[in-house]
């Protein structure tokens, strides 16, 4: 048995790998489970307007990131070309991002030390 801590709400897929005590391993790629982990709808980050111009406003309101947080913001290539702290309270939190982005598509994710957030694509033009 094996619990995610950090699974995302939605669609988590894992592989299994059988390690041997000599050191041996397989990977057993025919074999791709598929857990869907839905949230109870109370918990919500999102990301407004999308796409945008490069300005945008973060909605952040789950009670597993209250306290010091950050947003991620990633490219495609999987780089976090933005890290931002975010100070949560409990309730409705709205954060104004106003980067010098370049066009394209990001994810946005929001991590702290505990978990981290759903992964949201915003599209910058």
């Amino acid at each position: 048995a094996y619990t995610h801590e950090g699974a995302v709400s939605g669609n988590n897929y894992y592989r299994l790998t059988q390690s041997d005590i000599d050191g041996a391993s397989v990977v057993y790629d025919n074999l791709i489970l598929n857990a869907n982990c839905q949230s109870d709808g109370a918990d919500s980050f999102s990301v407004f307007p999308n796409p945008s111009s490069g300005s945008f406003q973060v909605l952040v309101n789950d009670p597993l990131f209250e306290g010091l947080s950050g947003l991620h913001v990633i490219d495609l290539n999987g780089r976090i070309v933005l890290s931002k702290p975010l100070e949560i309270i409990s309730g409705m939190n709205l954060f104004v991002i106003n980067e010098p982005l370049k066009s394209g598509v990001y994810y946005l994710k929001i991590v702290n030390g505990k978990a981290y957030s759903n992964i949201v694509k915003h599209i910058i033009r």
